[in-house]
């Protein structure tokens, strides 16, 4: 009866082995497959937060350098020929200075000074000489000719025009009065112009508006402007068409 009881007992132990060693290998398997995930882990860089830093990189990297996006944008690290300079900056102060109210050309293109000099057509007539880079990155719409401010300087000191004339104190009226002051040969002037028409058509008769245009009087009762004798000419033409 012994003997018997020991050889049932032999296949249960059996099969309880095979059992713990199934179970060691799959708890052994399991270790190393979470070592390895780790390991892979501390291997990996989340997506974004990459990506994040660096376009922030490049973002600092654009403003220091002064680079744009876009290669048609004012702002070009390189000299543009006549031809592109010309259509860029029209489409510029068409687009951004008159607010496409008016027909803008660029007119006269030459070098001079390391610069171009060009004439702005508005309308077809001359509105301003003026100088940018050849990038096209910096626009000067009124440049001073050193020599003759100085001798405008000279003609008024010596005129003994050197007082300012006293300030008056504002009358007061029901009916407002709007002075708006101009160069009528300026792309900003012209701008004013058209953004001031709306105002007045709103307003219509509840204010008195007064267009003027500034420009020096010189000693012999002449005038002058700082685009030139074309802008003085302007100016009364179109002083004359505003009374008349």
């Amino acid at each position: 009866m012994e003997t018997e009881n020991v050889e049932s007992k032999k296949p249960e132990v059996k099969h309880e082995v095979k059992h713990e060693a199934k179970h060691d290998a799959h708890h052994e398997a399991h270790k190393k497959s979470v070592s390895n995930d780790a390991k892979q882990g501390k291997n990996k860089i989340p997506f974004w937060p990459a990506l994040s830093a660096v376009l922030a990189a490049l973002l600092l990297i654009s403003l220091f350098s002064g680079q744009t996006v876009s290669s048609n944008a004012p702002g070009a690290s390189k000299s543009l020929d006549a031809q592109q300079f010309s259509l860029n900056m029209k489409n510029f102060i068409q687009e951004s200075l008159t607010q496409n109210a008016a027909e803008v050309a660029i007119e006269n293109l030459t070098e001079e000074n390391g610069l171009y000099k060009f004439s702005v057509m508005i309308d077809g007539k001359l509105a301003a000489l003026s100088y940018a880079t050849k990038d096209g990155a910096l626009l000067f719409p009124q440049v001073l000719d050193v020599a003759k401010v100085a001798e405008q300087a000279k003609q008024i000191k010596e005129s003994g025009a050197t007082e300012a004339p006293p300030v008056q104190a504002a009358i007061k009226s029901d009916k407002p009065i709007v002075q708006l002051f101009v160069m009528s040969q300026c792309p900003y002037g012209v701008q004013a112009e058209n953004a001031i028409k709306p105002v007045l058509d709103t307003l219509k008769d509840k204010i008195s508006f007064e267009l003027r245009f500034i420009a020096n009087q010189k000693a012999d009762g002449t005038f002058s402007s700082l685009h030139g004798q074309a802008e003085v000419d302007e100016n009364v033409r179109q002083l004359c068409a505003a009374k008349y």
